[in-house]
């Protein structure tokens, strides 16, 4: 079984309150509402207090289209993420040439070379490293690409690698669409990244390692594209976010977190007497 060794976080140095940020949109926002005070009900209703962002809230306001936005993601994404996987080298005192495969996710911008081979400019892996990168995935990408990542150890025990996720959700804030979906999100979503250190079974610093890892599932809901997503827009990432969302995670997950635990021969505790 492969293991998780060590984990890393990093996030934008600005931080800001709800409230602060909820002013700042709703002086833009203000004329194009007849009841603006239901945009504060909403961001008090998702009970978030407060969030990091990549940039100053003003600088949104200065992005032009979805070449801005998706520079300022390159830029801030690869900072962020050169903190969180440099952080996890220094904590755990592993050579970056050990490291033989590096796997990156992100789902709120596009960046071609890929992040990860943006970061061997600036962290000394081996040239030989492999790099697989994830996009498209949408919120529970984290978990879907630390499942590849143990699916690659079970197949090669003596190796280290290195999984990283980075999502700035706030550059995709569309400023002028003014539907539910954007309301909502504007309200929940914040900046940040993660690293994580795997190992196969074989490789020396499992004995200092505490998790490990038994299994994972996946399924496949089919016409469900509408429910969560984005659409690709001149001005950046529209969200979508259906109605339906509740409803899929009550009808249609359960049944599957059941059938992963039936297969590992796990009681679930929540429907016990």
């Amino acid at each position: 079984m492969p293991f998780i060794h060590s984990i890393e976080t990093a996030f934008p140095k600005n931080y800001f309150s709800q409230k602060d940020l909820f002013n700042h949109l709703h002086s833009h926002w203000k004329e194009k509402f007849y009841n603006s005070s239901r945009i504060e009900t909403i961001h008090k209703n998702v009970q978030v207090k407060g969030r990091h962002l990549a940039l100053d809230p003003n600088e949104y306001f200065e992005l032009k289209g979805f070449e801005d936005k998706n520079a300022a993601f390159i830029d801030k994404a690869l900072d962020l993420c050169t903190q969180a996987v440099g952080d996890l080298i220094e904590k755990t005192k592993i050579n970056p040439k050990e490291i033989t495969a590096l796997i990156s996710n992100t789902v709120t911008g596009f960046s071609i070379p890929s992040l990860e081979a943006r970061l061997m400019n600036r962290i000394e892996f081996s040239p030989q490293t492999k790099r697989i990168p994830i996009m498209g995935l949408g919120c529970l990408a984290g978990v879907a690409g630390l499942n590849r990542a143990m699916d690659y150890l079970k197949g090669h025990p003596s190796e280290a690698i290195i999984f990283f996720s980075v999502e700035l959700c706030s550059l995709t804030l569309q400023l002028e669409d003014i539907s539910m979906a954007n309301i909502i999100s504007s309200g929940l979503f914040g900046d940040g990244a993660a690293a994580v250190l795997c190992l196969g079974d074989e490789h020396p610093l499992v004995a200092s390692s505490k998790l490990k890892f038994k299994d994972s599932y996946s399924s496949f809901y089919p016409n469900s594209e509408r429910v969560m997503g984005w659409d690709i827009t001149d001005t950046g990432l529209k969200i979508i976010l259906s109605q339906d969302v509740p409803k899929v995670c009550r009808e249609l997950v359960p049944p599957d977190i059941k059938a992963l635990l039936d297969r590992n021969n796990i009681s679930d505790s929540s429907t016990s007497p």
